[in-house]
């Protein structure tokens, strides 16, 4: 999908180029943008006037303004690599993770009786990974009809369907069949 829109980008140019160069000309084209936009705000952050403030003369940089700040990093998060009081990170070498008891084993509670166990109170407002479900009610019927098991896709089957409505409703007013 994304290659199609390229390629009709490529048919309505008024120059022949093919899909490849017009990728690296669009990441050129970001890439001055971005340093551009890197320029300005940091002429800004110096205190400086309005007057002051850097202005590019660059003669895309206008029209790609719309992009705005869509390029600045709004938040991190740091990985560590390696491993740490015996817990494994990402980029650790199989070494350390072959003396892991940690990796091999579990938490040291895990061994433990059930009643043991930590526990640790949370409500539902303080789970990140909790989202709003949408629940699709199906219902199944022993009867399918034959036409539709004819069509794989939704909008064949309605044109179709509108198709045969059509031929019917003419038949009818042509007397052909009541």
């Amino acid at each position: 999908m994304v290659h199609d829109a390229w390629k009709e980008i490529e048919s309505k140019l008024s120059f022949k180029t093919d899909v490849t160069e017009l990728k690296k000309k669009k990441d050129s084209l970001m890439a001055t943008y971005r340093k551009l936009s890197k320029k300005i705000k940091a002429s800004k952050g110096t205190g400086s006037g309005a007057d002051e403030v850097f202005k590019p003369d660059w003669f895309a940089y206008n029209a790609m303004i719309f992009l705005g700040d869509i390029y600045e990093v709004k938040k991190t998060i740091s990985t560590e690599f390696g491993s740490k009081n015996g817990k494994i990170y990402r980029g650790v070498n199989s070494a350390a993770i072959s003396t892991s008891t940690l990796w091999w084993e579990g938490p040291e509670w895990l061994v433990a009786v059930k009643d043991n166990w930590p526990s640790y109170e949370t409500t539902v407002d303080e789970l990140p990974e909790v989202r709003k479900v949408k629940l699709v009610l199906t219902s199944i019927r022993d009867f399918v009809n034959p036409i539709l098991e004819k069509f794989s896709r939704w909008l064949p089957l309605i044109h179709t369907t509108g198709w045969m409505l059509r031929f019917i409703n003419n038949a009818k007013l042509q007397g052909v069949c009541v």
